[in-house]
Order: structure tokens, then C-alpha cells, then sequence
């Protein structure tokens, strides 16, 4: 397990960086930056391990900034779902996260959410087909919820108009006569995602003094964004209940 403890010491430490890191591990990883090269997978996996995000905003200059825009516009480069894509959804998950209301995603918020709803992986047409090479390198749930959850808010909320047309793309799948190997998936999603709102929220009204930068008013969710959150996924979520108690009350007939 030493593999494991050194990366969530390194994730500790990230905290303590000074400014200067950043570009300092730009220049060890960017020359192995190729997509034609198996490297590439070592270059983005320890930029997502080491790259810091949390910062204050006068330093933003020295951090993120360095990298965002190169890598973002790698991401939606590339559409063949490589292995280091998951890591680079990640790094953006964390960025995401600990600068809300610092970082523009609206240019991109139509091409992320279009990338989840394709990386679940859903079936197509009454055949239920599905392209071999979508079978691999999903994202991981944890980070999508947290990616989500810090595109909301602001003004006009583009990501909750986003959110909303997603889980009424995929709110049939949540019915009791749709089974099959994405319905684990989906429920992950449905259970984290409000679990991973009613954070941020704390985090916004409550939460004391902490590391990670303050969220600025403007961006901050209101009681608006939150209702109109709630009624996004309503449908889903009674669909997903109604699952469950069939599901119970087969388990009890069966095996009575």
C-alpha cells in the first residue's frame, strides 16, 4: 500500500506548494504532453496528482492559469476517450471546486455536460447498441458530482439549464422497466449529486474560515437555484424510488 500512501500524502502536501511550483512542474511534464505516445499517460496523471488549486485569487496568475486553457482545449480535442482523459476530468473537478466564481466555464458548460451524458455509457435505439469503444475509461462518478455541483450558480445559471435538459434525457432510464449495466452508474449520480449540493451550500452559509477560497456573492446558490435544482431532478428521483420498492416487494415475493 505504499503506492496509495505516498499519493495522499503528496495530495496533503499539495496545500503547502509555494506560487512558483506550478510552472516549475509544467516544465518537467508539458515536453511529454503527445497524444501519439503511451507518455501521455504518466504526464496527466501527475498533473492531476500534483498540480495545486487551492490558492488565493492574486496568485491565480502563477497557478491555474498557467494550464487551464491548454489543457481544456486538449480535452475537447481529443474524442476517442483515451486513459488519461479520466484524470484530466478530475483535475478539473478539483479545480472547479476550489474556485468557484474564479474560473469562466460557461464557454464550455455545453461541451462538458454533452461528455457526461455521452461517458454513461446509456444505450441507443430499441436494439440498445452501444459503441465498443464507449465501454471503457468511464469518469468517475465522485468528481462528476463535484464538477456539477460547482458549475452552479451565477448569473443566469447556465449550468442548471444544462443539468435540467440531462436528467430529462435520462429520466426514462430510471424507470422500473429499464435494466442493464448503466443503471449502477446512474444511481450513483442521482444519490451523490444532492448530497454534493447540500456541501456546498454549508460550505457557502456555515462552514467556517478554511483553506479553500471563499466563494464570491455573486456566485453563491440562492434559495432560487435550489428549488429550481430540487424540481431538475424530481422526476428522476420518484422514478428511481418506484424502482426500489419493486424491486423490494419481487425480493419478497421470490424468496417467501
Amino acid at each position: 500500500s505504499v503506492d496509495h500512501i505516498l499519493k495522499a500524502l503528496i495530495k496533503s502536501c499539495r496545500l503547502y506548494f509555494p506560487a512558483s511550483a506550478t510552472k516549475e512542474m509544467l516544465d518537467e511534464w508539458r515536453p511529454l504532453l503527445c497524444v501519439f505516445d503511451v507518455v501521455m499517460q504518466k504526464a496527466v496523471s501527475n498533473m492531476e496528482l500534483f498540480l495545486p488549486t487551492i490558492m488565493p485569487p492574486e496568485e491565480h496568475s502563477q497557478g491555474f492559469q498557467l494550464w487551464f486553457d491548454e489543457l481544456m482545449n486538449l480535452w475537447m480535442s481529443v474524442q476517442n476517450q483515451p486513459s488519461w482523459e479520466g484524470h484530466l476530468v478530475n483535475l478539473f473537478a478539483r479545480l472547479a471546486n476550489d474556485n468557484i466564481g474564479y474560473v469562466d466555464w460557461i464557454p464550455y458548460i455545453p461541451t462538458i455536460f454533452t461528455r457526461i451524458l455521452r461517458n454513461l455509457n446509456l444505450p441507443v435505439g430499441v436494439r440498445q447498441m452501444v459503441a465498443p469503444r464507449y465501454l471503457i475509461n468511464p469518469y468517475d462518478i465522485g468528481y462528476l458530482v463535484l464538477w456539477i455541483t460547482a458549475l452552479l450558480g451565477g448569473p443566469g445559471n447556465a449550468a442548471q439549464k444544462e443539468l435540467t435538459c440531462l436528467f430529462s434525457s435520462i429520466a426514462s432510464f430510471y424507470h422500473p422497466s429499464n435494466h442493464g449495466r448503466w443503471q449502477t452508474r446512474l444511481m450513483r449520480l442521482l444519490q451523490r449529486l444532492p448530497a454534493s449540493v447540500v456541501r456546498r451550500v454549508h460550505r457557502e452559509r456555515y462552514a467556517g474560515p478554511s483553506w479553500i477560497t471563499v466563494v464570491p456573492d455573486c456566485q453563491r446558490l440562492t434559495d432560487a437555484d435550489l428549488q429550481e435544482f430540487t424540481r431538475s431532478l424530481t422526476s428522476a428521483a420518484l422514478l428511481a424510488m418506484f424502482r426500489y420498492c419493486a424491486q423490494l416487494v419481487y425480493n419478497i415475493y421470490f424468496y417467501s
